[in-house]
């Protein structure tokens, strides 16, 4: 849709398209990533605690 309304030929619009799908999905992943750090950090830090206390 977005390669027509460029000009953009059939097989580069499909080819903006993906890459433009595979930038939304490295965001979405990286996002997903940086939670499963960060909760792991808290978990880490609460274990320590109560080892400590």
């Amino acid at each position: 849709m977005i390669g027509a309304w460029l000009g953009l030929s059939p097989a580069r619009s499909a080819l903006l398209a993906n890459t433009i799908s595979g930038v939304a999905a490295g965001m979405q992943y990286k996002i997903i990533g940086a939670t499963w750090q960060a909760e792991a950090a808290v978990r880490g830090a609460e274990a320590s605690r109560v080892q400590a206390g």
